[in-house]
């Protein structure tokens, strides 16, 4: 590779990011990267990437665009492939359900109709909600300050305004 020529960054690379990368990374991070952006213009050496931050555990956190130089980031070798997942046993063999018959109309009556208590014959007056309690709720003064202020404090002053200028000028 010449020596005027960064390392390429590709898609997939595994970059350990220092302040040697970007004075951003104060506290370094390590990033998968999805691409580089390359319709961005940028300084010679340097270069926009679209990556996801990752934790200590290798869980992507966040999805970042960062301004990076890469001669300055750290290429770690790529994560030990994840072991194949276990499958869980085929399900033991159960009784087929029988199937229901779909429910149509109302419900069959019952061969004694449910008591009903009689109408009663006098009105009585309806029930209205009663109003709410107020709350009670005790009044206290505001704290009072400790120290007096040495003077008071002037109102923030205002820039002074310019007259708008209306139409052109005339010289009679």
């Amino acid at each position: 590779m010449p020596v005027d020529q960064p390392p390429q960054v590709r898609s997939g690379d595994l970059l350990h990011l220092t302040r040697a990368a970007s004075p951003q990374f104060a506290r370094p991070i390590t990033v998968c990267v999805i691409r580089t952006l390359t319709d961005r213009h940028t300084y010679h050496g340097w270069l926009w990437i679209d990556a996801y931050q990752l934790g200590p555990n290798g869980d992507a956190l966040a999805r970042r665009e960062l301004y990076l130089m890469p001669s300055g980031a750290r290429w770690l070798p790529s994560p030990p492939a994840t072991p194949p997942r276990t499958t869980a046993p085929p399900p033991t063999a159960t009784p087929p359900r029988t199937a229901t018959p779909p429910r149509t109309g109302t419900p069959p009556r019952t061969a004694t109709p449910s008591p009903t208590p009689a109408p009663s014959r006098t009105a009585t007056p309806p029930r209205t909600a009663a109003p709410p309690k107020p709350i009670a709720v005790p009044v206290t003064a505001p704290p009072r300050p400790t120290t007096t202020p040495s003077r008071p404090t002037a109102p923030p002053r205002r820039a002074a305004r310019r007259p708008a200028m209306r139409g052109p000028v005339r010289v009679g």
